[in-house]
């Protein structure tokens, strides 16, 4: 051997030699054994950032403890100091040793790392000492590196720490394995190189978590109490019969978020997942990336979980809207893993503090309509303020509300202050006064204890001055300012500023920033941050070179009271980061992600609408838009840009509807913008009063199809055969796609308003130009649209047939034209649900139940897939409760309606829901003879009648009379002569209904139908009759 001065790669020792038989080299010190060509000379060392920490191994004291104390061995002989309780003293000594080693860790803080044993007696709740040991090392920010001894849950304030694998692994069997295991703990350890699970690294780096250290550091410092709470939430989850939520809510500052971490981190092990809503951070509030982070937590607790979504491009799926993501991550993989023993819980805190500026809440919408898709065993702990944008999507639940005045909140605010002020070394009398005194001026608000408590300890206040402690929050902010800024002219120039962008920006902003929009280095350098730290003291937080109020009620009290001399206003705050976003854009600056997304809200915010405008119609918006966030996420912030021009200034809006930017969105994007109901919201903002003023005949093709699907959307059936009428002569002669989607639209409209005849026209053209262009997906539209008609004429086979060529020719296109696009396969993927769910409403109508229900199994398959719930899934869960009321399921039905009804949009929809729910009704008296049922169904056909008349849809009209008039008859079984309506044109489709609903649904003996009824008609008014004999 050539090397001087060899050494062991491993502890670094020179005590090494050869073993000639054996052809290795092994470590007389540590006994690791490697072959030469890993020996390392001494000069050849190499080099490590911690020699020699300071390490606190907390542990369990179960079978597990053989390897604290081996893993104590082998650091110490590596220079490493290490502490360890294997010799513990009795009683109260052994805390204060523990307490003292914790001290020592915090002091050397840089240098100490906190080696955490996962094992059952380490991590068990609520008393276990390990979990406090380790509460002390996260809140005070020391270096913590997790080894998992077995298989369990690790607590919710390390799972985004990647942990060492030592599970099943003992060092006297499986040396090698152990070896190679402590090599990368050596590693991790020295070099605070945690890339050891690559799985979990992979997840990290896709999902993007976000992470609220500061925040446990912050609360669960000094909590206490709530032990009421505890036992509550215990009931709950050990309630099968409880709701999947769990909704706190209370006023600001009664402690919400410390309870949300302190369940979290410390007490219910159930909870596998936390967010944080911040108001101050509109990050927070994205459904998109709170649903990537809740993955992330999940799968580092549920490893069937895990092992699921790494097989995933999660970089593919994280690109996609929240909806899919929702899906993608979460319903799909939980629905197909093994359910677990106990409840997996996911909490959110603050669910208020995501609303938007105009106070709308998408995250509390999301979570509200799609919470429930989850299996039962993933249950939700929410915390809120009992504001309305949370409370309408929370409506039908109990909230648990914490009354600040509440005897059990009162003790818990007065056990936290004797808890702070036990510094102070008061007698027992001077503090229970203390106590009573702070009690009576904070009401029961833990924020003001808090902030008085702390002020007392200062010296800031004194506790024998009780008339000088402020009165309520507000006040403490009033004169928390008034002592900080006693000059308000520095005030105003040098703060103020600062202050108002703070309160005007959607997430925090850096330091650099806020120099760039001030123009002023020299009050934001080193010396002028320090300064500004003195000033705000603990109102703000100083954080990853950003600053953010501690509590949203700072920012409320601000922005509230114009009287005061510390006022601020947001919209000149909004005015300030306007200005600058609009400079750098107009040097074309377009690298900083916060200006393209925030930029057109902040110009709305401060007034200047017009610019606003202009820059929403640029195109190097859009594209750059386009660039950083993707086709799907650019749509969406467009129309809420758009919606934020309208709310300020609905007259504006026309100067975006008249942009050529506008144009080609509509024009490029008609299928996309109907589909996923951005026409609707173009209707609220006036996009009808808009059309009125346009040309029809004098815009592109594409507008045309654009502005059709605009008005069928949105029921204006006649307008769109008279808009289409303006163009026939000049579409008659062309044969193209876009023609082509121009009779589709015109084939529904006259479907609708019970013109067959024309409609088969229209459909025939749409096959025949698609077949032409070789389009399978506009012919698969033709094939579904024209089986409606067959079925609606008694021609169940033809229309079962023309449904088969629909799926097919469907089927082809998502073969042939999808695989080249991935965007593409969501909205198809929605038409093949939309072509079984039409396929199965004309078996229900022939009552072939077995095969309706198979087609609509299918149908919820890919609805559970895409996660999409527009007017196409509405029709699918009122279709799914027309079959259920068909086999006497009326129950189920009904439920079925009542999810149907929340998310219905139109009024086409609304009446079938309607319409449905009185034959849900019909069925249930049917079965139980209970007449009260009678009047209900009555209203909700007298609602459908009233829509379909509105809309002039002729067989829905006809469904819903016949209903209506049956109804009546059971009222007043006397009436043997039924005038249904001027419906002759369709005798055949009348007779088939009235078949269906004395065969399906009043089919009880009591009140038999069969061979008691006909059908005639009025020839001379054209009226049908039905005539029942009694």
């Amino acid at each position: 051997m050539n090397n001087s001065n060899p050494v062991c790669p491993k502890c670094k020792s020179d005590e090494i030699h050869y073993r000639k038989k054996k052809a290795n080299w092994i470590c007389d010190d540590c006994d690791f054994v490697f072959e030469e060509g890993v020996i390392l000379e001494k000069n050849q060392q190499k080099k490590v950032k911690f020699p020699s920490r300071n390490i606190f191994i907390s542990y369990g004291h179960d079978q597990f403890g053989k390897i604290a104390c081996r893993l104590k061995d082998d650091l110490e002989k590596r220079g490493h100091k290490v502490w360890i309780d294997h010799e513990l003293k009795a009683g109260n000594d052994w805390e204060i040793d523990i307490e003292a080693a914790l001290n020592k860790l915090i002091i050397n803080k840089p240098n100490s790392c906190f080696l955490f044993l996962m094992c059952p007696h380490a991590v068990r709740r609520p008393n276990g000492y390990c979990l406090n040991e380790l509460s002390v090392a996260v809140s005070n920010e020391v270096f913590i590196l997790p080894i998992k001894l077995a298989n369990l849950t690790p607590p919710l304030s390390i799972a985004r720490i990647q942990w060492i694998d030592l599970i099943g692994v003992d060092f006297d069997v499986h040396k090698a394995s152990f070896e190679e295991k402590e090599k990368a703990l050596i590693e991790a350890l020295e070099n605070e190189n945690l890339d050891f699970e690559g799985s979990f690294c992979k997840l990290q780096s896709a999902l993007k978590p976000i992470h609220f250290k500061a925040e446990i550091q912050r609360y669960t410092k000094s909590f206490v109490g709530r032990q009421w709470i505890l036992r509550d939430i215990k009931r709950w989850l050990e309630d099968e019969k409880s709701s999947k939520v769990f909704w706190i809510t209370g006023g600001p500052g009664v402690g919400k978020t410390a309870i949300s971490l302190w369940l979290s981190c410390c007490v219910i092990e159930e909870i596998r997942a936390w967010h944080l809503c911040q108001h101050s951070n509109t990050i927070t509030s994205d459904p998109k990336r709170c649903v990537l982070s809740i993955a992330f937590f999940l799968s580092t607790h549920l490893e069937e979980y895990r092992n699921y979504i790494a097989r995933l491009n999660l970089t593919e799926i994280a690109n996609n809207n929240s909806s899919t993501i929702f899906n993608e991550l979460l319903i799909q993989p939980l629905n197909q893993i093994k359910e677990v023993q106990r409840p997996v819980v996911i909490l959110i805190d603050a669910l208020d503090e995501s609303a938007d500026e105009n106070g709308r809440n998408e995250l509390a919408k999301f979570i509200g309509l799609n919470f429930g898709l989850l299996p039962s065993w993933i249950k939700l702990i929410v915390t809120s303020r009992p504001v309305n944008e949370v409370t309408k999507w929370f409506r039908k639940l109990n909230p648990y509300f914490i009354d600040a005045n509440d005897p059990q909140n009162i003790a818990d605010v007065s056990l936290y202050i004797r808890k702070d002020l036990q510094k102070l070394n008061l007698d027992d009398q001077t503090m229970n006064s203390v106590i009573e005194n702070i009690i009576n001026k904070s009401e029961g608000n833990f924020l003001y204890a808090e902030y008085v408590c702390n002020s007392i300890v200062k010296g800031e206040l004194d506790f024998n001055n009780v008339h000088d402690f402020p009165d309520g929050l507000e006040c403490i902010y009033e004169s928390y300012f008034e002592r900080r800024f006693e000059d308000l002219k520095d005030y105003r120039i040098r703060v103020a500023p600062l202050l108002r962008i703070i309160v005007a920006s959607y997430i925090p902003l850096s330091l650099n920033i806020f120099s760039d929009i001030l123009k002023s280095d020299h009050l934001y350098n080193e010396e002028g941050i320090l300064q500004l730290k003195k000033d705000f003291g603990a109102l703000f937080v100083f954080r990853d070179e950003s600053i953010l109020p501690f509590h949203k009620s700072i920012s409320d009290w601000l922005t509230n009271d114009r009287k005061s001399d510390f006022y601020i206003s947001i919209k000149e705050g909004h005015t300030m980061i306007a200005d600058w976003a609009m400079c750098r854009f107009n040097n074309d600056n377009y690298q900083n992600e916060y200006i393209l997304k925030f930029i057109i809200q902040h110009i709305v915010c401060a007034g200047n609408i017009n610019k606003a405008c202009e820059i929403l119609n640029s195109n190097v918006l859009f594209e750059e838009r386009i660039r950083l966030f993707g086709f799907d996420n650019t749509i969406q912030l467009f129309f809420k840009d758009l919606k934020g021009i309208f709310n300020s200034s609905n007259s504006k809006t026309h100067i975006i509807f008249q942009s050529g930017l506008f144009k080609q969105i509509l024009s490029n994007n008609r299928r996309y913008l109907m589909d996923y109901g951005f026409y609707l919201d173009l209707k609220e903002m006036g996009f009808s009063a808009a059309l009125d003023n346009i040309s029809f005949q004098n815009i592109s093709r594409g507008e045309q199809t654009a502005i059709l699907y605009y008005y069928y959307l949105h029921e204006d059936y006649r307008k769109v055969i008279k808009l289409v009428s303006c163009i026939q002569y000049e579409i008659e002669k062309e044969c193209t796609f876009v023609v082509c989607q121009i009779c589709e639209v015109l084939g529904m409209c006259l479907r609708k308003i019970g013109d067959f005849n024309l409609a088969k026209q229209a459909y025939y053209r749409t096959i025949k130009i698609a077949n032409d262009l070789n389009d399978n997906y506009q012919k698969s539209i033709g094939y579904m649209s024209m089986a409606k008609l067959d079925y609606h004429e008694g021609n169940f086979k033809s229309a079962f047939l023309n449904n088969e060529n629909g799926i097919e020719a469907l089927r082809l296109y998502l073969d042939e034209q999808v695989k080249q696009r991935a965007d593409l396969q969501v909205s198809v993927r929605m038409f093949l649900a939309e072509y079984h769910r039409l396929s199965a409403e004309a078996y229900i109508w022939n009552s072939d139940f077995k095969k309706a229900k198979e087609l609509l199994a299918y149908t919820k398959e890919i609805y559970d897939s895409i996660q999409i719930r527009n007017r196409y899934f509405v029709r699918f869960l009122y279709n799914s409760a027309q079959l259920e009321t068909g086999i006497g399921n009326w129950k189920k039905a009904l439920h079925l309606l009542s999810d149907s009804k929340k998310i219905v949009r139109n009024q086409y929809d609304s009446g079938a829901v309607d319409y449905f729910s009185a034959v849900a009704l019909l069925r249930k008296y049917n079965d139980t003879g209970d007449d009260s049922l009678l009047p209900i169904a009555v209203n909700h056909i007298k609602r459908s009648i009233k829509v379909y008349t509105k809309l002039e849809a002729i067989i829905e009209l006809l469904e819903a009379t016949i209903i209506e008039k049956l109804i009546r008859q059971i009222q007043n079984p006397r009436i043997e002569k039924i005038e249904i309506g001027k419906f002759d044109q369709h005798k055949i489709w009348a007779k088939h209904v009235i078949t269906y609903i004395f065969s399906n649904i009043l089919n009880n003996e009591r009140i038999n139908y069969t061979g008691k009824w006909r059908l005639d008609s009025n020839t001379e008014k054209g009226n049908l009759l039905l005539f029942i004999s009694n």
